[in-house]
């Protein structure tokens, strides 16, 4: 949460995502990364592991 709100950053009030965190879901929805119920797709999938490698030291 941010300083002066009751809820979590990113989000609305009544828990619902804000407009930019909408934005990034539509996207990965039009781009292959998400199906439309939210779940990932083989390629979301395929994108979390290749930041994940990235991420680790030493990994090539």
């Amino acid at each position: 949460m941010l300083p002066g709100q009751d809820y979590a950053a990113g989000s609305n009030p009544d828990g619902s995502p804000d407009a930019w965190v909408q934005g990034q879901i539509d996207w990965a929805k039009q781009n292959g990364y998400l199906n439309p119920d939210g779940s990932e797709t083989q390629k979301g999938i395929e994108a979390d592991q290749e930041v994940e490698r990235d991420s680790q030291p030493g990994m090539p």
